[in-house]
């Protein structure tokens, strides 16, 4: 028995209406905000070049050698603000030991790379996220690492890039072999993040290899994990 035009009219409207009503309860972001960054001169006993801090307190270094130019701030020995009010991000200093987060050290992941960009990213709920986009390591390659401060105060990492590495790519120490996550963006309530890979084994030759999408689980409060291939 064929369905009336009536009931297709109706069948269609309720599809229409279910995946508009799943579009409003979707969680959105917001496109992402430079809010500074730093860099690692510890190793040469200049400090932590600090970009864009709205405040810092720390041990300021002279810069005699002009790195990064005349108007370029070293510190050592104390913790750096990045942006405003209570979800605010926070670099943490003291020597080589380094972590970025909180206000507070309990609530900081261990910075591992020569420099890093912070990202701000604003959702339509109490959420405030951040992207850690972390440079190249030794042995490691560079990462993405998405930090959130809830709403509970609490900061937590969502996904770090490297652990993505071991889990799709295995246990690869040589640079030439891993994989470079090149550039990532915001769509609606996902965050993409595209990697290239090298096919010939020379330094010059990476290419677009793939992308992993990670999207917004309202139920688990968490991000799944897409791997898609090119």
């Amino acid at each position: 028995m064929k369905a009336s035009p009536l009931c297709r009219i109706l069948s269609i409207l309720t599809l229409a209406l279910l995946l508009t009503a799943s579009d409003a309860l979707a969680m959105t972001f917001s496109q992402p905000v430079d809010v500074g960054k730093v860099i690692d001169y510890a190793d040469a006993d200049y400090g932590y070049n600090i970009v864009n801090a709205t405040a810092t307190d720390a041990t300021r270094l002279s810069n005699k050698k002009g790195i990064g130019g005349p108007d370029a701030l070293f510190y050592t020995n104390g913790i750096s603000r990045f942006g405003s009010g209570e979800d605010a991000i926070y670099f943490h200093y003291r020597g080589k030991e380094r972590t970025y987060g909180g206000k507070e050290l309990r609530d900081t992941f261990p910075f591992k790379s020569l420099g890093c960009n912070f990202f701000k990213i604003e959702t339509d709920t109490a959420l405030t996220l951040y992207m850690a986009y972390e440079w190249q390591v030794s042995g490691e390659g560079n990462s993405c690492n998405l930090l959130g401060r809830r709403s509970d105060g609490r900061w937590v990492k969502y996904f770090d890039t490297r652990e993505i590495t071991q889990r799709y790519f295995g246990d690869i120490r040589q640079r030439v072999k891993l994989p470079y996550y090149a550039r990532w963006y915001v769509y609606k309530d996902s965050i993409v993040v595209v990697y290239k890979r090298n096919p010939s084994n020379r330094m010059s030759n990476f290419v677009d290899a793939g992308e992993f999408r990670f999207h917004w689980d309202d139920n688990a409060q968490w991000f799944s994990v897409e791997h898609v291939l090119y």
